[in-house]
């Protein structure tokens, strides 16, 4: 809460105070590892994009860095990515993965063998 009353900049002296009373109030050193924001937003790195535009090739956080108009620009030359592309690239990923769990083979816990009687029907 802190963090985010703390980007309007007007209200940044109380919010200071409010943080340090919040600190005492816990029994929490206000510099220490606990006290450290962190983002609680998941997030997912798409790596190897390349931009259309000054051909750099570089990863992607699709989570954290959209611009205002949830566009991706490039790190280099700013120009935006090409939407169609990363969504291609994620579906591709997701059908991936599902056909990995899905070939997957299903092991007894006890003996470590592989369990046939779902291969048999």
């Amino acid at each position: 809460l802190c963090h985010l009353a703390s980007l309007e900049t007007s209200l940044l002296d109380r919010v200071r105070r409010l943080r340090r009373n919040v600190f005492l109030f816990l029994d929490v050193a206000e510099f220490s590892p606990a006290a450290k924001f962190v983002n609680p937003c998941d997030t997912y790195v798409l790596p190897d994009v390349v931009c259309d535009f000054c051909s750099h090739c570089h990863e992607l956080d699709l989570c954290r860095a959209a611009d205002d108009e949830r566009q991706w620009p490039c790190a280099v030359c700013s120009s935006p990515l090409d939407a169609e592309e990363i969504e291609r690239r994620l579906v591709q990923i997701a059908q991936q993965r599902s056909l990995a769990f899905q070939a997957q083979d299903l092991c007894c816990a006890k003996c470590g063998t592989v369990q046939r009687r779902d291969l048999e029907r």
